[in-house]
């Protein structure tokens, strides 16, 4: 991955709000498709993005919001580790 993907990890650290969040996902969506990233990234990206949301509850829609931030965190994290160490990664 390109070191575009950094500030999209600082910002998504400081995201704390689910609308924020789902509006962060959709827009890292779009980015990824535009940049032609195969479709594996795309796939395990929207794996670790996604959260079970409670119609009754919004504290446990946040909760679960937050461990999907932190799981698309964590993985973004690691590309962008991936690429430090492997420049063939870099056409991904």
């Amino acid at each position: 991955m390109d070191n575009w993907l950094k500030p999209y990890i600082e910002k998504l650290q400081n995201i704390f709000e689910i609308n924020e969040y789902d509006q962060f996902v959709t827009d890292l969506y779009e980015i990824l498709m535009s940049k032609e990233y195969p479709n594996d990234i795309i796939v395990q990206i929207r794996k670790r993005a996604t959260y079970l949301k409670n119609r009754f509850s919004d504290e446990v829609n946040r909760e679960n919001m937050l461990m999907a931030k932190i799981k698309l965190t964590d993985y973004l994290s690691a590309l962008t580790q991936e690429e430090y160490q492997n420049p063939d990664l870099k056409n991904l």
